[in-house]
Order: C-alpha cells, then structure tokens, then sequence
C-alpha cells in the first residue's frame, strides 16, 4: 500500500497544486521562477562536483541507510560524470536541459545582464560535466530552435519544423542513419563502450519507427 499512496501523492499533487494554484500568467512565472531556482542549486552542485571531481550527495547515502543515486562514480575520459543529487548523471542532464528552457522564458529583456549570464554559465558547466552526449546534441537542437524562434515567424517555423522532421525520416529510409551513426562515433567515440553505446541508440530509433508503422 506504501508504494501506491507514494506514486497516488507523486502524481496528483502537483497536478492538483498547478490546476488550482495557478490562475495567470503571473502565478505560472512565480511558480516557474521557484522551480528554476532549484534547478540552479542542483547545477550549483554540478559545478562544485565538476571542480572537485567528486560527488557530494552519493556518500550521504550509507549515512541514512537509503540509496536514491549511484553509490560509485560513472567516469567518461578520466573525469567524474556529476550527477547532483539525481540518480545518475542523465537525470541531471535533462534537469539542465529544462532549466535551459525556463530561464530563457524567465529572462525578459535582461539577456545581457552579468547575473544572467553567469546563470546560462552554471547551467551549461553542469550539463557538460555530466558527459551525456545525447542531451549534448538536445542543447544544440533546443538552441537552434531558439534562435529560429527569434527570426522566424510562427508559421516559418512550423514550416521549417515539419521540413526538418519529414527530411529525418527520408534520411532514415535511404540508410543515411549509417552515415550519421559513423559520424557520431567519429565525434563522441573514444572506446568501444562509447561507440556500441551509440549503435545501441540507433536500434532503438530503428525500434521505435518499427513500433510507430
């Protein structure tokens, strides 16, 4: 029953809180402003692991006598993957990948303000520290679509997205997947773990789009 009030709380509360919480715009950027502040703490952390070399939550666990993380630090290149106190270096990952986007909404006019910069500068150290490629390329895709969102209208960029998504899957037929996949070894691949981990990510796609038709 512990296990089901658990998940029951998880995934109603917050719905609950959001629904009725929150009524204007105003209340979605206070809300939204509470929420980056935790992520910047966790990419706070990030940084601290990233200079340290070293992660600060995982050694707490034999202290409570609960595992929430990784109780041994993931390595990629000789250098410690920071993790925060997520359970694994991906989560933190996606974490930073979302607070890319919110404090990009949050920011208003003050893009060049010294503070916002040193805000994007955590954000970004973290993320890279956490050695995990894929969410690597999500930044480069969500900045991109950043900046199109800045000098294309809403119609251009729905154009512009549905050319994008339909010229994927013509190189996925054709099997410039291949290309792609060499590519991305040539690029991020250092070992053979590192270059079956990418292989491995393209059955996947192969899998879905099998699953989708």
């Amino acid at each position: 029953s512990t296990p089901f009030l658990y998940t029951t709380l998880f995934r109603s509360l917050p719905y609950y809180v959001v629904t009725r919480g929150i009524r204007s715009m105003a209340d979605l950027r206070f809300a939204g402003g509470h929420m980056l502040i935790g992520l910047l703490f966790a990419a706070s952390v990030g940084v601290a692991e990233a200079a340290l070399q070293h992660n600060l939550f995982s050694g707490l666990q034999s202290f409570y006598g609960v595992q929430w993380q990784l109780t041994y630090q993931l390595m990629r290149g000789g250098l410690v993957r920071v993790q925060a106190a997520t359970p694994q270096p991906i989560v933190l990952a996606f974490m930073m990948l979302f607070a890319i986007g919110l404090a990009y909404w949050l920011k208003g006019e003050q893009w060049r303000r010294a503070r916002v910069t040193a805000l994007f500068g955590a954000i970004f150290i973290a993320l890279a520290a956490t050695f995990s490629r894929g969410q690597w390329l999500a930044a480069a895709v969500m900045g991109l679509s950043i900046f199109a969102m800045r000098h294309l209208s809403p119609a251009a960029f729905r154009v512009l997205l549905v050319a994008a998504i339909v010229g994927g899957v013509g190189v996925k037929m054709a099997g410039g997947d291949t290309t792609v996949v060499a590519a991305l070894g040539a690029l991020f691949g250092s070992s053979p773990a590192d270059l079956s981990s990418i292989e491995y990510r393209k059955q996947l796609l192969d899998i879905s789009l099998g699953l989708i038709q």
